[in-house]
């Protein structure tokens, strides 16, 4: 995997370098307390940083409630997103303040339903290995529009 994580961060950082040089400029100024990493079982976004060099914070599900996040920092929530009530509380009031929450699978249910009820909800039908697809709202979204492409279909 590490080979394979390295070839896309090649590969991304080129196609930033091509059509979005002010984001690549943003990228190369992260800090390790720009990025918190909460730790999990099942998917390790620290290894996709670690091999494309860039700078984070690790730390223990059950120490977000503890941790100084800004508005200005991403949060990354690996599964299963097992967090306390003062840790989701903690993450509810970053996100309103303008923070970035990005989380995995389990934490659909453990953490986005848990902190903001109402935005999204697990249907109790948990599948196996499918491929599910998504579906994006707002493709003018500077972010996405850093990793996809118009005939893009994320699953």
């Amino acid at each position: 995997m590490t080979s394979s994580y390295r070839i896309a961060q090649e590969l991304f950082k080129d196609r930033l370098r091509r059509q979005f040089p002010e984001t690549l400029e943003l990228l190369d100024d992260i800090h390790a307390a720009d990025m918190i990493v909460v730790s999990g079982s099942y998917e390790h976004i620290e290894q996709v940083l670690d091999s494309s060099d860039t700078p984070y914070t690790l730390v223990q599900p059950e120490m977000i409630d503890k941790a100084k996040l800004r508005p200005d920092q991403v949060v990354f929530i690996n599964c299963p997103g097992n967090l306390n009530k003062k840790g989701l509380r903690k993450l509810e009031s970053f996100v309103r303040a303008g923070g970035f929450l990005f989380t995995t699978d389990w934490a659909l249910r453990h953490v986005i339903e848990t902190a903001f009820p109402g935005f999204l909800a697990f249907n109790d039908r948990p599948t196996l290995d499918e491929v599910v697809r998504i579906e994006i709202l707002d493709r003018e979204d500077t972010i996405l529009q850093s990793v996809l492409d118009e005939q893009d279909d994320p699953q």
